[in-house]
């Protein structure tokens, strides 16, 4: 399973459980990519009611996700900023028990399904690049055998891909704002027809 959820879960069960809502995982984006914000600026940035969040980013900090970051005055009134934790929590071990394992399951279900929802609202709204140099849309998808060399290969690479879309953009006149999604998984061989590279025409299952 890829960092990108993990890396912001600790070993704690509830903080996980609490990276299962769709709109939690956005909220910790916005925080990521804008630094300390309101609740109202959190609001603004997602296009979404600033009275649907309050709850989401009370059950965040609770479980040490976010924390309060100072207050900024607007309309007449001081607002709480809010910002990720100073120390990143460290990565759980979805091994360790059933309710564990099953909160890693439900909180990447919700990363796949804001990344479907995001897919959709870029096509949608005509952000998307198909074509040239400055493409800015992609999928994909591929299955096969891997030794342990691949599999350590993989993980650097993801966490390479990860390092440079975290990274401050403050240097970087032409950045543009994007999301990428990674999940690598094991998968059940339940039947293997003929080894790897092997020729003949051998039967296929859908």
């Amino acid at each position: 399973m890829t960092s990108l959820v993990q890396q912001r879960a600790g070993a704690d069960i509830e903080r996980m459980q609490a990276l299962c809502s769709p709109a939690r995982q956005e909220i910790l984006d916005t925080l990521q990519i804008l630094g300390p914000c309101s609740i109202s600026q959190i609001a603004a940035h997602l296009g979404r009611p600033a009275d649907s969040l309050y709850y989401h980013v009370r059950k965040l900090g609770e479980v040490g996700l976010l924390r309060e970051s100072g207050t900024r005055r607007a309309r007449r009134r001081e607002e709480v900023l809010y910002d990720l934790p100073a120390k990143p929590p460290e990565t759980p071990s979805p091994d360790e028990d059933f309710d564990s394992r099953a909160a890693v399951i439900k909180s990447t279900a919700a990363m796949l399904r804001l990344t479907e929802r995001t897919f959709r609202e870029a096509y949608d709204r005509g952000l998307t690049n198909s074509q040239g140099p400055g493409r800015n849309v992609c999928a994909d998808r591929v299955k096969g055998w891997v030794t342990s060399e691949d599999l350590l290969e993989i993980r650097r690479l993801m966490e390479r891909i990860h390092e440079i879309v975290a990274a401050e953009p403050t240097a970087r006149g032409d950045a543009e704002l994007v999301s990428v999604s990674q999940v690598l998984t094991p998968v059940l061989a339940r039947q293997v027809t003929r080894a790897r590279g092997s020729a003949g025409n051998g039967a296929s299952d859908d």
